[in-house]
């Protein structure tokens, strides 16, 4: 008679090292001398308790994901025979973003509405908005600041949607709209920005 062993759940689940296309993953066992599965996808997807990959180690990178995307994961104790413990998750995160080498145009209508880390609801992939601070310090609140999406042209002086605004009427703030990271070192660039002022009624 082999008295069956109690599988227990992972606990803490974390990123040691995220890129733009993998992420190192560790966790607390809960049992010792177990393996782990491994279930992730797309941040919400419709998990069903079916592992990408099942026996593997801690820590364990996942590799071959999108840049600039939110993923969910789910990690459960394998003690072997069938004995599973239960599905820890999800864990969310975000791969990094690629360094743009341009050619590049941002019309600011590729808008998305994910959560968290690197999405800001209304600004497309990698952009970022912040404020405080100043020009040798650099922001002081990530996720904060005056810039928003104008999908409907509310202030009436944009003739399309495709824009961001800052409100500033009456305010003294430092706002910033901050891009993703450029590589620039092959050549000499030229930078076109489109800006529109309106005066205060």
């Amino acid at each position: 008679f082999k008295e069956k062993t109690i599988c227990l759940p992972a606990q803490e689940i974390g990123a040691d090292l995220i890129t733009d296309n993998s992420i190192k993953l560790s966790w607390i066992s809960g049992t010792t001398g177990n393996t782990w599965d491994i279930a992730y996808g797309l941040y919400n997807f419709d998990f069903d308790g079916t592992a990408n990959a099942t026996s593997i180690g801690n820590p364990y990178t996942i590799e071959e994901l999108e840049p600039a995307t939110a993923y969910h994961v789910y990690i459960r104790a394998n003690c072997g025979d069938g004995n599973t413990g239960a599905w820890m998750g999800p864990y969310a995160f975000t791969t990094e973003c690629l360094v743009i080498v341009p050619d590049y145009n941002q019309p600011f209508n590729a808008v998305t509405d994910a959560p968290f880390s690197y999405y800001y609801p209304g600004l497309p992939k990698c952009w970022e908005k912040a404020s405080g601070g100043d020009i040798i310090s650099g922001p002081l609140e990530y996720g904060e600041g005056a810039w928003n999406p104008n999908t409907n042209a509310e202030y009436g002086f944009f003739t399309h949607s495709g824009t961001v605004s800052a409100n500033i009427v009456g305010k003294n703030i430092t706002s910033w709209l901050i891009s993703p990271l450029f590589d620039l070192s092959a050549e000499e660039y030229e930078m076109k920005v489109s800006i529109g002022i309106s005066p205060s009624s």
